[in-house]
């Protein structure tokens, strides 16, 4: 059933045995664990079912980044672009890469302050692999095997340091084992699974779950002893409708971000809201710092080539498209104490080749009906290149005679230079942290601001990372590594990285931990001090890996599911 709550007219409360707060990936997850059950569900969306701006505006706040002494304002407003504020949340705008967390994600490594899960990769394999289903991935292989099924000859990198290593992108090809069924005729990717899209009809067509549109969670209002959560306070944008949901159980699955602040926003906000009795609610936010860092030369135009195709491309396997990447083994990491990080190879086209001039001319002139920029100097390299462009038409047309020409398939040569691009996780520390600001939206709940700090370890294991790198390449003779100049000076010095972290993947706000005085939430995303209050999303991550936290969010999200399904079934028979 849905509800849209601009439009209710009732003054009753509204009862529910499981209370749920936003209608992202963790949300819809968690109400579809629950759909056919005899368990009545509230799934509770500030939004509706497209964008509306006003409400985007909610996500306002203020960012600062800290170099060195220097605490930094961050004018480009990343906590109103990278999030959506609508049924299906950021989903609708996700890139769809998945990749579970690795073993050492989980684990206490002595070189990372503050780091280690209270549980470990087996407790979360066989929920990884019922995710699957939701995020649509055909298969659950992710190591260098798949080179063999892609048929393609790989690098003998050592393995004892380096790892090729697969993410998949998740929604099912519209034609198996064809990359192009990814892309429309001129080339534009169609997306990932939209989480809002893909499910709405599943639950909006639903017995026992209801979603309540432009519903805004307001004060989780608790009992005087501030244990229990009793209620939740709903507005719609106006105000002119307010409402409370009772629930036996309630659940905060709002993002990296909103789940701090709901919990900051509810009871006494002065004396730190609710939850948060060890003062924790907000602090170790991790980012995901991601940069151009280094450069990678080759010896000749045969390994930029081989590298460009075999690193820079998506591919199809079985019903996914696959995106193959270098990481470190667990070894590696050890014993140069570094941060879990991921390396992405991007080659750099030939823009003088006649396969590149002839796809431009291909876009302008027949896409975009516009007479093509540069035709005449575009026309001299498709003649200067004539064989390579008639053989890659001929041998793309012969694919598929009916299709539509597609851009896509054409292999463009690439320079010698490829350009390293990496991703690593943030080393988790306290001063980095979600605060509320004395400014107010338009229900009257503090906004936030976030103190965005690093410690220096992830500008060394970049640095590192590039050191181990140009020292396989050189024993391979594939070509030499040059470290970018900014990744040379002071660590307390961000470069890039500055602004690249701040609204990218939030996480680690309400941490899992064993005990109250390290976290937020125990082994079962439960509140540790109020009874029936969870947490589901990447904000009780403690650590972050360098990989997109979709995956790992709906994993974490159905193992909730099957606790709260024991807990409320226990309840009832007692």
């Amino acid at each position: 059933m849905v509800i849209d709550f601009d439009k209710f007219d009732s003054d009753d409360d509204l009862n529910c045995n499981l209370c749920i707060i936003g209608a992202g990936a963790a949300g819809i997850t968690l109400a579809r664990e629950f759909n056919n059950t005899k368990i009545n569900v509230i799934l509770v969306e500030s939004g509706g079912i497209e964008y509306d701006h006003q409400i985007q505006k909610l996500y306002d706040g203020e960012t600062y980044v800290t170099e060195g002494s220097i605490r930094r304002k961050i004018y480009f407003n990343s906590l109103m672009a990278w999030r959506l504020r609508f049924f299906g949340g950021t989903t609708n705008h996700w890139v769809g890469k998945c990749e579970p967390f690795r073993d050492i994600d989980f684990e206490k490594r002595s070189w990372i302050s503050n780091s280690g899960w209270p549980i470990n990769a087996a407790d979360i394999e066989k929920y990884y692999r019922r995710a699957d289903k939701v995020i649509q991935l055909s298969s659950s292989v992710y190591s260098d095997e798949l080179w063999h099924h892609l048929n393609i000859a790989p690098f003998e990198f050592n393995k004892d340091r380096i790892e090729t290593w697969f993410g998949q992108r998740s929604g099912f090809l519209r034609e198996a084992g064809n990359p192009d069924s990814w892309r429309d005729i001129t080339g534009k990717e169609q997306g990932a699974i939209r989480f809002g899209k893909e499910y709405r009809n599943e639950l909006f067509d639903s017995n026992n779950v209801k979603v309540l549109l432009h519903a805004n969670a307001v004060d989780l209002i608790t009992n005087n002893d501030i244990n229990h959560v009793n209620s939740l306070k709903i507005s719609n944008l106006s105000r002119v409708r307010e409402s409370k949901i009772i629930a036996d159980t309630f659940v905060l699955c709002a993002g990296g971000f909103e789940n701090p602040r709901i919990l900051l926003n509810s009871g006494n906000r002065d004396n730190g809201g609710i939850a948060n009795n060890n003062g924790l609610v907000g602090k170790y936010y991790l980012g995901h710092p991601f940069a151009e860092f280094g450069t990678l030369v080759t010896r000749d135009q045969e390994q930029a080539d081989k590298l460009g195709h075999d690193f820079s491309m998506h591919k199809a396997l079985e019903k996914n498209l696959v995106d193959p990447h270098l990481r470190f083994s667990n070894a590696c990491l050890n014993n140069n104490k570094m941060l879990n990080i991921g390396i992405w190879l991007r080659a750099i086209s030939d823009k003088n080749s006649g396969i590149y001039s002839a796809i431009e001319i291909y876009k302008q002139l027949i896409l975009n009906k516009t007479l093509p920029n540069n035709l005449t100097k575009n026309m001299i390299n498709v003649l200067k290149d004539i064989d390579d462009v008639i053989v890659q038409s001929f041998r793309n047309a012969s694919d598929d005679p009916s299709s539509s020409y597609t851009t896509s398939r054409f292999v463009i040569p690439t320079e010698q230079s490829i350009r390293i691009w990496g991703i690593v996780e943030q080393a988790p520390i306290s001063d980095s942290k979600v605060h509320l600001s004395t400014n107010q939206d338009e229900l009257g709940l503090n906004k936030i601001i976030v103190d965005w700090k690093l410690n220096g370890q992830e500008k060394q294991t970049m640095r590192r990372a590039l050191i181990i790198l140009g020292n396989e390449f050189g024993r391979l003779n594939i070509g030499r590594v040059k470290i970018d100049d900014w990744l040379l000076e002071d660590d307390n010095l961000l470069g890039p990285l500055s602004d690249t972290g701040i609204g990218s993947h939030p996480a680690g706000t309400t941490r899992m931990s064993t005990t109250s005085v390290s976290g937020v939430v125990d082994v079962n995303c439960r509140s540790h001090f109020i009874d029936n209050l969870y947490i589901s999303g990447s904000s009780i991550f403690p650590t972050n890996s360098y990989v997109s936290p979709t995956h790992t969010i709906v994993a974490l999200s159905i193992k909730l599911a099957d606790h709260i399904k024991r807990n409320l079934v226990h309840k009832s028979q007692t």
